[in-house]
């Protein structure tokens, strides 16, 4: 889970970059809003969970303090993936500056949702084939982050 959680911050990190770039004044607070399949309060109760052993760890070593120059915003579908396109659509409607995005659909829900805002995707099998990047060198578009091989090489093999 470590790994994972590295991964995810190295893709946030990225997605902000350019707005670090573009930020007027130290006093910008960037908004990120994670969205997932497991209950808020699961995630903020348990310490080892990658977005609070790992993510605010690495966010601080790359110069990103949670209620200094950053708010993490937790939503989830609370494994009810109908829900994906009405949070992502709270999200957009408080514009945040990134959507952190787990599983797949959700990441679905917010590519339909918004062109404007970065999203970092995760848990996401084949990106190219879902649609959500053009090439895996060249993605374009708002979205970036990790896709994990074997969820395809796990459906080849049942």
């Amino acid at each position: 889970m470590r790994l994972i959680g590295l991964a995810v911050i190295l893709a946030v990190g990225l997605a902000l970059a350019p707005l670090a770039a573009e930020a007027q004044t130290a006093a910008n607070v960037y908004r990120v809003g994670y969205i997932g399949p497991t209950p808020v309060a699961n995630i903020v109760s348990d310490p080892t969970h990658p977005f609070n052993s790992g993510f605010l760890r690495e966010m601080r070593q790359r110069g990103y303090v949670e209620r200094r120059n950053f708010a993490l915003g937790y939503r989830s579908v609370a494994g009810s993936p109908e829900r994906d396109s009405e949070v992502v659509g709270e999200l957009v409607r408080l514009e945040v500056d990134v959507i952190v995005a787990v599983p797949a659909p959700t990441v679905q829900a917010a590519q339909l949702a918004t062109r404007k805002i970065h999203i970092v995707m995760f848990g996401v099998g084949d990106p190219v084939a879902t649609g959500f990047v053009a090439s895996l060198a060249r993605p374009g578009g708002n979205i970036t982050g990790l896709s994990q091989l074997s969820v395809v090489l796990f459906s080849h093999m049942s």
